[in-house]
């Protein structure tokens, strides 16, 4: 499997992510065309534009309800201290404004606080949901190809599920998996979550597939609260993900 990084704005290395959570992470505007990007065998960093056709890109479309990534923090200016001039006795008007902007500053910044963090916890548990979603792509399609060869749905006892069900038991992101049929007829697994949040450790995503043969998939069950589910993932009857 090709293992892939990517620098944020911050210069922080992200990874190692594999080709399919990379385009996660441009379809979610973690990442643009001129992020920088490496794998095994590149010589150095380079844009993401220039791998582009090799990860396939051009198929997939950036989520417009996401934000993007943060701008890149600015230069600090330079400048030539100079000598300052001998103080005055008691309070300038200068120091005086300056103590009324910081006693005002205060309350607005508890307030933006209050505002700009739960968002921001939000954000995070979403972005770990969406490895646990990633994660479990490869169980589609074995029970795509079970359905293909028996025209059943199969369950945990089934031995071609096995060795698959105990790697995803290793992620930190997952907890349990139980594979089984619905009342419908229709194949599914549920996906109980860890590592998420106090929260939503514990919370449930249910994937069920969305036609006999298992080829199409809808992940808005379980419990999971709607804020902490990407968008592929949140109730919309009109939509199914694949």
């Amino acid at each position: 499997m090709t293992h892939w990084f990517y620098a944020d704005d911050a210069r922080n290395r992200i990874g190692p992510l594999s080709d399919g959570e990379l385009r996660e992470h441009y379809r979610q505007r973690r990442l643009r065309r001129d992020s920088l990007v490496w794998r095994d065998g590149m010589a150095q960093w380079q844009p993401l534009e220039h791998v582009a056709a090799e990860l396939g890109l051009e198929s997939v479309t950036p989520d417009p309800t996401l934000p993007p990534p943060l701008p890149p923090v600015g230069a600090t200016s330079v400048y030539t201290p100079v000598r300052a001039a001998p103080p005055k006795k008691g309070m300038s008007g200068c120091l005086i404004a300056l103590l009324v902007c910081a006693a005002l500053a205060i309350p607005v910044a508890g307030i933006l606080a209050a505002i700009a963090l739960p968002a921001y916890n939000d954000y995070v548990q979403r972005t770990k949901v969406m490895e646990a979603v990633a994660a479990v792509q490869p169980l589609k399609a074995a029970i795509q190809e079970h359905v293909s060869r028996g025209n059943t749905c199969p369950d945990n006892d089934n031995t071609d599920l096995t060795a698959l069900l105990q790697q995803l038991g290793q992620s930190p992101r997952i907890a349990t998996v139980r594979v089984g049929t619905l009342q419908s007829g229709h194949c599914a697994f549920e996906v109980t979550l860890r590592g998420i949040g106090v929260q939503n450790d514990g919370k449930t995503l249910l994937f069920e597939a969305g036609d006999e043969a298992a080829s199409r998939w809808d992940c808005s069950g379980g419990d999971l609260p709607a804020r902490a589910r990407p968008a592929q993932c949140r109730t919309n009857p009109n939509t199914t993900s694949t």
